[in-house]
């Protein structure tokens, strides 16, 4: 008679970023994008896990995800790439799940900002989430950058638009509004920066 011999066989272990979908596989399986398998010992999961929000996997295979970049965004699991924050928010974080407005006074006019800009003198953003600033109307200004509101030239005073400081009115004239200045009518005179009649 002839003797048979068996060989015995060894089941081989899957690699990081694969895993086995059935028992008696003959093959493992890459790990879909959006998820990872990173496991090197013990039971070998039958699937792999999802990616956590605000991380991603772009490509299939992975061990890891890699983490969404400053100024983008994964809100949820299994994301496959990072958002970039719209206009008038940011993300001053890795791994952000979301994006915030840009404060009062700040504002951010393209997409993916890690921060927001001040609004520059003379300029203002009056509302939360800005994507631009809004320049001072004549007769007010703002000194100050991140400013949320204009201020008021004193009488006497005057501006144009988009001013970071208000001028003295020339001699002989007078503004009670910050606006344009203006002479005293026939008859009155100038006293503590306004007209008043003559005496």
């Amino acid at each position: 008679f002839r003797r048979v011999l068996f060989r015995s066989v060894h089941c081989t272990r899957c690699h990081t970023g694969k895993y086995q979908g059935a028992a008696a596989a003959t093959a493992c399986v890459l790990c879909e994008v959006g998820k990872y398998q990173g496991t090197t010992s013990g039971p070998l999961p039958a699937a792999c896990t999802n990616c956590a929000a605000g991380f991603y996997a772009s490509s299939t295979g992975n061990k890891r995800c890699a983490s969404c970049y400053y100024g983008k965004f994964a809100a949820a699991a299994a994301a496959t790439t990072c958002v970039g924050c719209a206009v008038g928010k940011h993300a001053t974080s890795i791994r952000a799940t979301t994006c915030t407005n840009c404060a009062a006074g700040h504002f951010a006019g393209a997409v993916g900002h890690r921060f927001c800009a001040r609004c520059g003198k003379g300029s203002i953003a009056a509302a939360t989430a800005a994507t631009t600033c809004t320049g001072c109307t004549a007769g007010k200004y703002t000194g100050s950058t991140g400013s949320s509101a204009c201020s008021t030239c004193s009488h006497g005073k005057y501006t144009g638009a988009g001013a970071a400081q208000c001028s003295n009115c020339a001699h002989g004239k007078v503004s009670t509004g910050g606006g344009a200045c203006t002479a005293c009518a026939v008859g009155k005179k100038i006293g503590r920066a306004s007209c008043r009649e003559r005496v």
